[in-house]
């Protein structure tokens, strides 16, 4: 059983406040388990639109009045077919807005009893935001491009790990054999249950770095990948791609 004192420590770190990780992007950040690892909600706030929230997560009591105060919630994106578990009661409070996910993850989320989901190909986004769906997954994971004054912002999920706190204890040794870092990490778990086609995958991933050279990746799990010792957001994220997938 896990020690009063170390719930205690977890619960106290404040899951529900957003923390701004990049221009318009906040990060609401679960923790739970001491193992060092976590999941992060991402909501992008676009201008004169609302918010735009992705992989819905519950972080218990006061989740929702946090993301209000952001603004009116506009778009809910399951961003893969298995990040969906809080998928169901975000839809129920945020009626009015559109819940999308690539017609890869559909598939599998309307499995999982999401029906009615929208096509993210169909998303009507203020001008310059889109969302990227490179080639060779078959998990149906899709990013969210944001441009701005300091250069574009990806919001990703599972694609690339970020995670800089240390991993400790039987979980922790599990997220270290998987490769899932600390630090920044393309792991074993998305190799398994993403990746359909490496080769396209990799070949897809570079080409859309390139293209918009991110100069912050914002991640479902850890910190945002941003420039770190002279070297671009796009090139650690290229680097590390290569060297587990490549």
């Amino acid at each position: 059983m896990e020690p009063v004192a170390a719930k205690r420590k977890w619960t106290q770190r404040g899951r529900v406040k957003p923390d701004p990780v990049a221009p318009n992007v906040y990060r609401f950040e679960k923790l739970p388990d001491t193992s060092g690892w976590g999941i992060n909600m991402l909501a992008a706030v676009l201008p004169d639109f609302g918010v735009v929230l992705y992989s819905p997560t519950w972080l218990g009591a006061g989740t929702f009045e946090a993301v209000d105060a952001l603004g009116p919630v506009k778009v809910i994106i399951a961003p893969n077919g298995f990040h969906h578990l809080s998928l169901k009661r975000f839809r129920e409070k945020y009626t009015s807005a559109i819940a999308a996910a690539s017609g890869t993850a559909i598939k599998r989320l309307e499995t999982k009893g999401h029906q009615g989901l929208v096509d993210l190909s169909q998303l009507k986004l203020p001008a310059g935001v889109h969302v990227l769906e490179p080639e060779g997954l078959k998990n149906g994971e899709a990013w969210l491009s944001l441009p701005g004054e300091l250069g574009t912002t990806w919001i990703v999920c599972d694609a690339w790990f970020n995670v800089k706190r240390p991993f400790t204890g039987f979980m922790g040794a599990m997220l270290r054999a998987l490769k899932t870092g600390p630090g920044l990490a393309v792991n074993l778990t998305f190799r398994w249950l993403a990746v359909g086609n490496v080769a396209s995958y990799v070949a897809s991933a570079r080409a859309l770095l390139e293209a918009e050279k991110p100069t912050s990746i914002v991640v479902c799990h850890g910190d945002a990948i941003t420039s770190e010792g002279g070297t671009a957001a796009h090139e650690q994220a290229r680097d590390i791609l290569d060297r587990r997938l490549g």
